[in-house]
Order: C-alpha cells, then structure tokens, then sequence
C-alpha cells in the first residue's frame, strides 16, 4: 500500500476486517510525511500479523534514519520486513546493500538475511 501516516488508522480498520490478508506497507510508511503522532499509527499496523513493512525510500526521510530502523524493526520484528532499496544501477545497487548493512548491524546475520530478501521470497515465492 501507497499511503501517508494519516491513512493508518483506516488502514489498520480495513486489515483487521480481512486477517488473512497480507497487507505490505511501502516507503516505510512515509515516516516525513505526517506527525510523530501520525507515525505512532502506522507502527501500530504491526499487532496486525499478516502485516509487512517494506523498508524502502529512505532518501525521502530527513531524520535520524538510524532511530527510525531500529523503530521499525522493533514494531514489526525481522520476519516483517522486507528491503526495497536495490537502486537502478549495480552501482547504486551495491551502494544500498551497504547502507542496509550499516543500518541494520544491530541485528543478527540471520535476522539480516530475512529482510533483504529471505521474507520476500517465503511471501512471494511460498
């Protein structure tokens, strides 16, 4: 879903209606694009377990990316979260896989792994 954190309470009604339904979260859930209290929204989507934030689009966000990872992957765990930054060029494709890297360090290697591409490939490939 395409949308801006005052969209969260709508779309937590919404999902809630359909459980079984996975429901993926882009750009982060466009974390500049609304309140501190807008953004406490969207990382509320995460009760909801068939609910995936795709961690993408960080260039669009002026804060303190490194506190907003750790946000999110507290939120939604390392099992729902998916990477998106993969650029246009394998240049840019190397030099998003190392941003990655560095601002996800804290967690596991394995845990790592899940986000850049393992839980996509159980979503879209099981």
């Amino acid at each position: 879903m395409h949308f801006i954190p005052s969209q969260a309470p709508g779309i937590y009604a919404l999902a809630a209606q359909f459980p079984d339904t996975t429901v993926i979260l882009d750009h982060m859930g466009r974390p500049g694009q609304g309140t501190e209290q807008e953004y406490q929204d969207v990382l509320k989507l995460a009760k909801l377990p068939r609910v995936i934030l795709k961690y993408s689009n960080w260039t669009e966000y002026k804060g303190d990316l490194g506190q907003l990872t750790r946000r999110i992957y507290d939120a939604f765990g390392p099992r729902r979260m998916i990477w998106g930054m993969l650029g246009n060029t394998a240049a840019d494709y190397r030099k998003q896989s190392a941003r990655c890297e560095e601002l996800l360090a804290f967690a596991s290697e394995a845990d790592r792994a899940k986000i850049r591409g393992g839980n996509a490939q159980r979503l879209f490939f099981a």
